[in-house]
């Protein structure tokens, strides 16, 4: 579930670690624990900006399977 939701917040923008962890309210070791698996497994990029390390998706088509096991979730509740 974790990884989904942050897979939906990276649908609407590029996010740097810090927001995600706001945005899920849970530690930022754990984002980053399943952000780097989000990377092994392709689905998303990472962009370092200084400091800062911004994850965005990696292919847009991820975006359009997301909304799809979304709607399916929602409507077989």
């Amino acid at each position: 579930p974790i990884r989904i939701r942050i897979l939906y917040l990276l649908s609407q923008a590029e996010l740097p670690v810090c927001i995600i962890t706001e945005a899920l309210g849970i530690d930022q070791t754990l984002v980053s624990h399943h952000l780097s698996i989000l990377r092994n497994a392709g689905l998303v990029n990472v962009r370092i900006c200084g400091k800062y390390r911004f994850y965005s998706i990696e292919d847009k088509n991820t975006v359009d399977i997301l909304m799809k096991i979304l709607r399916y979730v929602q409507q077989n509740a």
